[in-house]
C-alpha cells in the first residue's frame, strides 16, 4: 500500500510480503523495441503481474497477496468482505487507491473516496475542500499539529520559529462512526475545513507498487556493500 493506513486488515502482512515483494513489470519488451508507452489507449498495461520465471509456490503467494490487495474490507466482515475496516480510514480496499493503470499502480479518473463516506450508514461529512469525486485520490497531512476543534497547539519548548508543533502524519478522510457494523462506535473527523482553510493541509495521491519486486530480489549482501 502507499504512505497511507487505509484499513487495519489482519490480511496486511500477506499484502506487503506478496504484491509488493513480488509484483512487478510484464515481460520486458524485446532488445532494439523498447515501448515507452502502450501503442494505443486499449493496449493492455504492462504492470501489475508476476515478474517471470516464479517457482509455483511464489505464483500462489503472489496469488493470494493479489487477492488479499482486491479485497474490499468492512469492520465486521461478511460473506463477499474481509473484517478489518477503520475505525478510521481514506478506503475500504487497497486496490480502490493503487488501481491505474492496472492493481498496485496510482489513482485512476474517478475517486471512490467520496462514495464511501456514507456506506453502510457511515455519516462521515464527504464534502471535503479537496476531495472531489473526479480525482484524484489523495491521502491528507497536517504540516502543524492541531487540536479536535482545528485550532493551532503552540510550542513551549521554545524550537519552533513558528511556535507551533509540527505534525506532518497522515490523518484518515473517515471514520466508522454510525456504520450500521460499527455498534456504537463514535469517532469525529478531523478539522479538514478549518485547516484547509489555514493552509494546514498537504495532499499525497497513492504511489504506485510497480517494481519493488526487483528490489526485493536484490540481495542484501548487494545492498550493504
Amino acid at each position: 500500500m502507499s504512505d497511507t493506513n487505509f484499513t487495519n486488515s489482519r490480511s496486511l502482512p500477506i499484502i506487503l510480503l506478496t504484491v509488493l515483494g513480488v509484483a512487478c513489470a510484464g515481460l520486458p519488451p524485446a532488445p532494439g523495441n523498447v515501448i515507452d508507452h502502450p501503442p494505443d489507449a486499449s493496449a493492455p498495461p504492462r504492470a501489475g503481474v508476476a515478474l517471470p520465471g516464479l517457482t509455483r509456490a511464489q505464483q500462489v503467494l503472489f496469488g493470494q497477496g493479489k487477492e488479499a490487495f482486491n479485497e474490499i474490507d468492512t469492520v465486521k466482515g461478511g460473506n463477499d468482505t474481509s473484517a478489518g475496516l477503520g475505525p478510521r480510514f481514506n478506503l475500504n480496499s487497497c486496490a480502490g487507491c493503487h488501481a491505474f493503470p492496472a492493481v498496485g499502480g496510482s489513482s485512476g479518473f474517478v475517486n471512490p473516496e467520496p462514495g464511501v463516506a456514507t456506506a453502510d450508514g457511515a455519516t462521515n461529512q464527504a464534502v471535503i475542500p479537496f476531495l472531489q469525486s473526479d480525482g484524484p485520490i489523495v491521502e491528507a497531512r497536517f504540516k502543524w499539529l492541531v487540536d479536535a476543534d482545528g485550532n493551532f497547539l503552540r510550542a513551549s519548548d521554545g524550537r519552533s520559529a513558528s511556535g507551533l508543533r509540527p505534525d506532518g502524519g497522515v490523518h484518515a478522510l473517515f471514520t466508522i462512526t454510525h456504520r450500521t457494523d460499527a455498534g456504537d462506535c463514535t469517532i469525529p473527523q478531523p478539522p479538514f475545513e478549518r485547516a484547509w482553510t489555514n493552509n494546514n493541509v498537504t495532499l499525497r495521491i497513492p504511489t504506485p507498487l510497480f517494481g519493488l519486486g526487483l528490489i526485493e530480489a536484490i540481495s542484501d549482501a548487494t545492498i550493504e556493500g
